[in-house]
C-alpha cells in the first residue's frame, strides 16, 4: 500500500499488518515490511526493510507431542513398519530417526544379521497425524529366541515435545524348534533285568537334513550305593546349524537283600541252596556261615549233619555289575521223624572192650524225638546195680559204689532192665520197656 507524509520533521506513519491467530503450535516466526520508493526524489529511504516477529500463543498440552510405537514383527515378513505419531496440532516440522542394538539381543551390521540398520528424516506436514518408516528384517534359517532392537527419534524441534522417543521392536522367530518323536525319558529297572532297547527316534522342525550323533554312557551313583545310570543322548544338527539334544536315562537299582527261610526235616535229602536263590539272581557267588555249627559242601546242605535248630548262611555275588545278596535261615526240624514206641531200639549186649562196638547200653531210633528215659538195671538176684534219670546212653557196665563186685565193673553175665519212657512233646508216658541184656567185660 501507500503511506502519505506531510513532510514535517519527526512525523510518524504506521503500517498495520494483520496477524492470524490460529490453534497451530508453531515456533516464533518472522516477516518483513519493505519500503519500495518515494514520490519525492529529495527524500531517501535509509532503512528500506523492517522485520516483524510473531510469538505463538498456543501451548502444547500435557499429552501433545511426538510418539514412536513399539512393534512386534514375525521374522518371515521381512519388514518392520514403525509408526511415528503426533498428538496435537503442530505446524510442519522435520524429525530424524535411527535404529540401534542398544541393550537388545538383535544385531545389525553392514550386511544385516537380524535386521538392517536404518536412519533418516521424517517430514511432517502441518496437522499430519503420523508417518511410518520401514526397517528390513533378515529372515534366516537359525532357530533363535525372541530378539529386540530399538528405534529412536532425534533432533525434534523445540516446539514439538517428544513424549516417547524410543520404540522397542521385537522380532519373533519363525523357525520351528527341533523336536523328536515320543519316547520314555526316564526308566527304572532292577540290575539283571533286560535293559530296554534303544528307541528309534525321528526328528522334526529346524531346517531338515538332520545329522544325529548317539552316545550311551554309564554313570555310577555318588551316594555310596552300587546303583548306576545308563544315559543315552541324541545330539541333532540340521542343515542350518541348529542343534538340539535329547536324553533318555535308565536308572539301574541293585537288587535288595533277600531273606529266604527254609524248613527242612532232619531226615530229608540234602538240598542245593542255589535252587533257593530268587529268580534271576546270579548263581556263581559264595556262601558264608553266619550262625550255628553249619556244615556246607559247596552249595549243598545236608540236614542229617545238623542237630535240630536254626542255622543262618549268607550268600553274595559281587563280581559283576549286579550285586546279589541273600540271607538264608534254615530251620532243621524233626517233623518227618517217626516217634512211636515201635521206633525205639534197645541194646542187647554191652561189651566194654574198647573196640567201639557195643561199648555202651544204648536206646536208639528216636534220637530226634523229644523222649526222656529212666533206666534201672538189676542182676539175676534182683539187686539194683544201676539207675539213671534222663539216661544219656552212657552206661558201659560200671559198678556204682556198694554194688556187687569190687573191680569197678560188674561181672559178666545177664542183667535185667526196666526202662520208663516219657514223650515230652505230647506230655505223656508210654508203656515201659523191660528185657535182658548180656554184659561182657572180658
Amino acid at each position: 500500500g501507500n503511506i502519505s507524509f506531510a513532510g514535517t520533521d519527526g512525523e510518524i506513519q504506521t503500517i498495520v499488518v494483520t496477524i492470524l491467530n490460529d490453534d497451530i503450535i508453531e515456533p516464533t516466526e518472522g516477516y518483513f515490511v519493505n519500503l519500495l520508493s518515494t514520490t519525492n526524489p529529495l527524500v531517501t529511504i535509509n532503512t528500506p526493510q523492517a522485520t516483524g516477529t510473531i510469538l505463538d500463543n498456543d501451548v502444547a498440552g500435557m499429552n501433545d507431542g511426538l510418539y514412536i510405537d513399539d512393534l512386534q514383527v514375525n521374522e518371515q515378513t521381512g519388514m518392520a513398519t514403525v509408526t511415528v505419531r503426533v498428538q496435537g496440532l503442530f505446524t510442519a516440522f522435520n524429525v530424524d530417526y535411527s535404529t540401534n542394538d542398544g541393550g537388545g539381543t538383535a544385531t545389525a551390521t553392514a550386511g544385516g544379521v537380524d535386521y538392517t540398520e536404518t536412519n533418516g528424516t521424517l517430514a511432517f506436514a502441518e496437522g499430519q497425524a503420523s508417518i511410518t518408516f520401514n526397517v528390513v528384517i533378515i529372515d534366516d534359517c537359525l532357530m533363535e529366541n525372541t530378539e529386540t532392537f530399538f528405534a529412536d527419534l532425534l533432533n525434534a524441534p523445540d516446539f514439538v515435545p517428544v513424549r516417547d522417543g524410543n520404540a522397542t521392536i521385537t522380532i519373533i522367530d519363525d523357525e520351528e524348534a527341533l523336536a523328536s518323536s515320543e519316547f520314555e525319558q526316564e526308566i527304572t529297572i532292577l540290575c539283571g533285568d533286560e535293559v530296554p532297547a534303544v528307541p528309534e527316534l525321528t526328528f522334526t522342525g529346524g531346517n531338515g537334513d538332520y545329522q544325529v550323533v548317539f552316545n550311551e554312557v554309564r554313570q555310577d551313583a555318588t551316594d555310596g550305593s552300587e546303583d548306576f545310570m545308563l544315559i543315552r543322548t541324541w545330539d541333532v544338527t540340521d542343515s542350518c546349524g541348529n542343534t538340539a539334544s535329547f536324553e533318555q536315562i535308565i536308572f539301574v537299582f541293585q537288587p535288595q537283600l533277600e531273606e529266604v527261610t527254609i524248613d527242612i526235616c532232619i531226615e530229608d535229602e540234602p538240598i542245593d541252596l542255589i535252587n533257593y536263590l530268587p529268580e534271576g539272581f546270579d548263581t556263581n557267588g559264595t556262601f558264608e556261615i553266619l550262625e550255628g555249627d553249619v556244615t556246607i559242601n559247596g552249595s549243598m546242605f545236608d540236614p542229617l549233619d545238623h542237630l535240630p535248630g536254626e542255622y543262618k548262611i549268607a550268600y553274595s555275588s559281587i563280581e559283576g555289575d549286579c550285586k546279589y545278596y541273600v540271607d538264608f535261615t534254615i530251620v532243621v526240624n524233626t517233623d518227618c521223624v517217626p516217634c512211636g514206641r515201635g521206633e525205639i531200639e534197645i541194646s542187647e549186649a554191652v561189651t566194654n572192650n574198647g573196640d567201639g562196638i557195643n561199648d555202651f547200653f544204648e536206646i536208639r531210633g528216636v534220637e530226634f524225638c523229644e523222649f526222656t528215659f529212666d533206666v534201672q538195671m538189676f542182676n539175676r538176684w534182683g539187686d539194683k546195680v544201676y539207675e539213671s534219670k534222663d539216661y544219656r546212653n552212657d552206661w558201659n557196665g560200671s559198678s556204682p559204689s556198694g554194688s556187687v563186685g569190687s573191680s569197678g565193673t560188674l561181672p559178666s553175665g545177664t542183667y535185667y532192665y526196666i526202662i520208663s519212657a516219657t514223650d515230652n512233646e505230647l506230655g505223656t508216658t508210654i508203656k515201659p520197656f523191660n528185657g535182658f541184656i548180656y554184659l561182657g567185660t572180658k
